[in-house]
């Protein structure tokens, strides 16, 4: 019914505009022509027909003058946008990159660079040879760290678009709500004994009760990082403090985030949340001895002032940065390569060991 209502509302502006032009047009014509003593009809008419009598280019600069011409043309650019806003719950914004979801959310959506949307749709999934593909590699790296002595794992972080599924746009269709993240982890768990960490279900949990994810952000936010760290915690040494047991601090409410900066509105959606943490209520008996590299991408910025509370070293490396070289300089107890979901596909192109 919206979708009928905005084409409705288009087709108006579409006709308005054209009408309103040419109406401005006879105005003008008339006010022109009174003065001069000639008919209204004698200029519209010898206006037409000049045109019908000069050439193709003629027609051209004449069609193109009118074009120009065009009145209420920006004020109907607006008009249709905040009203193609208004009638899908906010789920509107011209864009190849940014997707406006539900209560003002927004999420990525750039074909070219990830699988976000594609993740939440379900219809980016591992193949049965991918999923096997993934599984081998995955050993053998595991199984070179283990022959220097250093412990293995890997971790990876869901999108912001399946935690927050509810403040999708209902204009994007699920075919599955089991994602190729969701299908990966299993058949890992199933299959090997790999130490994963997945932290979806502890992010979901806590959303009921935390924002954990930015609105305007592709990223999580202090909260989740810390919730994400206590998944760490949990999956290698069997320890976990519930958020609810953290003191959480408001930094400020005035935060925008890196897709409001990817449609150049950073200064309409700047009313989100910052957050911190009082490191004063973290449980000291998780703290731990041990040293870690984690290997990833941006998520692992928001974890580094936990982690750095928990482990006795951490050394945050870019997977695309890492080399073997650095095992001997650092010399981890731990090694996790963090992933988000989104760039899941790197599990199975990218072998650390070689």
């Amino acid at each position: 019914m919206r979708e009928k209502i905005i084409a409705i509302c288009f087709l108006i502006i579409i006709f308005v505009i054209p009408l309103s032009t040419i109406g401005k047009k006879l105005i003008s014509t008339s006010d022109h022509t009174f003065s001069d003593s000639t008919s209204v009809s004698e200029s519209v008419f010898h206006d037409e027909q000049e045109v019908n009598t000069t050439d193709a280019s003629t027609f051209t600069d004449y069609v193109e003058r009118f074009t120009d011409d065009l009145i209420l043309i920006e004020d109907a650019a607006k008009v249709t946008h905040t009203l193609a806003a208004a009638l899908s719950d906010d789920a509107y914004i011209d864009s190849d990159q940014v997707l406006a979801g539900k209560g003002g959310w927004l999420f990525y959506k750039r074909a070219d660079d990830g699988t976000s949307l594609q993740d939440y749709q379900g219809i980016s999934i591992f193949s049965e040879d991918t999923l096997e593909k993934i599984s081998k590699s995955l050993i053998q790296q595991r199984d070179a760290f283990q022959d220097r002595g250093i412990r293995f794992a890997v971790m990876i972080i869901p999108n912001k678009e399946i935690v927050y599924e509810d403040y999708m746009p209902s204009t994007i269709t699920r075919i599955s709500e089991e994602t190729r993240c969701d299908i990966l982890v299993k058949y890992l768990t199933d299959n090997t004994d790999l130490e994963i960490i997945y932290p979806k279900e502890d992010l979901i949990n806590a959303k009921y009760h935390n924002q954990i994810y930015y609105k305007y952000d592709t990223h999580w936010n202090r909260i989740g990082a810390h919730i994400g760290v206590q998944s760490i915690l949990k999956k290698l040494y069997g320890t976990y403090q519930d958020i609810s047991d953290t003191k959480i601090i408001i930094e400020n409410q005035n935060k925008s985030g890196d897709l409001a900066s990817l449609i150049n509105m950073q200064e309409k959606y700047c009313d989100d949340t910052e957050y911190s943490l009082d490191i004063s209520s973290y449980d000291p008996k998780q703290i731990v001895n041990d040293k870690l590299l984690i290997i990833g991408d941006s998520f692992c910025d928001m974890m580094l002032d936990d982690l750095d509370y928990y482990f006795e070293e951490v050394y945050p490396v870019g997977v695309w940065s890492f080399k073997m070289s650095m095992l001997d300089t650092y010399q981890p107890d731990i090694v996790i390569w963090e992933c988000v979901e989104r760039y899941a596909d790197r599990l199975n192109w990218i072998n650390l060991v070689k």
